[in-house]
């Protein structure tokens, strides 16, 4: 795989294993709108990542899955600061 495909294929994993770390994060700060929203997208992004489900991703595509997993990271890392 080369191109968007092989960037996609890497960042769909790791949206599903922060979005889950967010979800907990979440949780455990009691912001309750947010747990249920981190925990599906991140389940529904490993689900699709081990049945092995396909598309042609397009450009718009890799750069939105490194956006929400820049906007998941930066949520865990502010949340876990608060807690410090």
């Amino acid at each position: 795989m080369r191109g968007p495909h092989r960037n996609a294929a890497l960042l769909v994993p790791a949206n599903g294993v922060i979005d889950l770390a967010a979800a907990v994060m979440a949780g455990r700060h009691q912001h309750l709108a947010l747990v249920p929203l981190y925990g599906v997208l991140g389940v529904c992004m490993l689900v699709a990542h081990v049945r092995r489900w396909r598309w042609i991703p397009g450009a718009w595509d890799v750069v939105g899955l490194g956006v929400g997993l820049g906007l998941a990271l930066g949520f865990l890392v502010t949340e876990w600061l608060a807690a410090q």
